[in-house]
């Protein structure tokens, strides 16, 4: 099996600041801090291959971006551009499910392009400030 290392930034206005925890989902993830106030997290995590194929996983590098000001905001668009250039990731698809801030960029190992998720032909989009999140119905 191949080894994936975490996605780290090609700009020198980013600076590592610390290891983070593993997620339930994958790896130990790395924090960074861009000098403009945009915080990135990190990691490989294994999530289902995208389009769905009968529940197969596999590792996905996982970048989240959140603006960090008082209170924390969600990234702008150009903001996320920022994120997406540095990390190398600009053929991933952002796909966030659930409440937060932060906004999520995926991208299956190996891929240079990742698909738009198709959860959103089937589940409710609301989108508020930057940041569109999809509703996953309750089963």
């Amino acid at each position: 099996m191949t080894s994936y290392e975490r996605k780290v930034p090609v700009s020198p206005r980013w600076r590592f600041i610390q290891f983070v925890p593993a997620s339930p989902m994958g790896d130990i993830g790395m924090a960074w801090m861009h000098d403009t106030g945009i915080g990135v997290l990190s990691s490989v995590d294994v999530a289902e291959v995208n389009p769905p194929k009968a529940g197969i996983v596999a590792p996905h590098f996982h970048v989240s971006a959140t603006f960090r000001s008082n209170p924390p905001r969600a990234c702008t668009d150009q903001e996320m551009e920022v994120v997406r250039a540095s990390f190398d990731m600009g053929g991933a698809d952002e796909d966030n499910h659930g409440p937060g801030i932060a906004r999520h960029l995926w991208m299956l190992c190996g891929r240079d392009r990742e698909p738009a998720c198709p959860c959103r032909a089937d589940e409710q989009q609301v989108t508020v400030g930057p940041r569109t999140t999809t509703i996953e119905e309750s089963a």
